[in-house]
């Protein structure tokens, strides 16, 4: 039960990082005109077309021992040795979801702003608007059901995610998947491990069911 929570909250924090960068880059490249609009939602969807193996292999050689975060710690003097605080723990596996789940996290989103009439904005404008309430009354509440799918849509992969926390997580990188995927791999307890599955698949429907009241009381008001 604890391994249960544990892994909602991995996945959660992930599904919270992911929104925050993933609104900040939709925001942008949806204010962006012309051509570099729709080349920019190109190469930010780009590492889905990557193995999935390769990227967390990125993540290991940026945030190990020896890796780049390490090295930039270093040069600018923040920390005096090698931390090993970014990899094989929990914070590894939740870095390493957030990152490679954060075309994901852009695309809804960006839908979402997408489908915002621009003569609302043009109005707000006219009506004395400064761009900050523009966007606070305008374009963060339409955008708020693209979000709220940005985020969930994180959340339920990383629910089920097996092979990050094994890779970078080590030892302390324990999720409710990774329990899942061990009685069906290796303990072979194929009846306990269909037990787990259900319970995360509850977890899931619970998730998506909520997400959905959310979106239409948002709607609402």
């Amino acid at each position: 039960l604890y391994g249960f929570f544990g892994t909602l909250k991995v996945a959660f924090t992930g599904a919270l990082i992911s929104l925050f960068f993933g609104y900040i880059l939709s925001y942008l490249i949806w204010r962006l005109e012309g051509s570099a609009r729709y080349l920019l939602l190109l190469l930010s969807a780009l590492p889905l077309v990557m193995n999935y193996v390769v990227k967390i292999y990125a993540m290991r050689s940026i945030l190990g021992f020896n890796g780049f975060l390490n090295t930039m710690l270093l040069s600018l003097g923040i920390i005096e040795v090698p931390s090993r605080l970014f990899i094989f723990n929990q914070t590894a596996v939740m870095l390493t979801m957030a990152v490679i789940y954060l075309p994901f996290g852009i695309l809804p989103i960006f839908l979402a702003l997408e489908r915002i009439p621009q003569s609302l904005i043009s109005a707000a404008a006219d009506l004395g608007a400064k761009p900050g309430q523009i966007f606070m009354t305008v374009v963060l509440p339409l955008s708020l059901p693209g979000s709220i799918a940005a985020a969930l849509f994180v959340m339920v992969i990383a629910l089920g995610d097996y092979l990050t926390p094994q890779m970078v997580g080590g030892s302390e990188g324990f999720t409710f998947g990774r329990a899942v995927w061990s009685q069906f791999g290796m303990a072979f307890n194929w009846p306990f491990g269909a037990a787990l599955a259900v319970m995360l698949l509850l977890a899931v429907v619970a998730l998506i069911a909520l997400a959905s009241l959310i979106s239409r009381t948002a709607r609402v008001r």
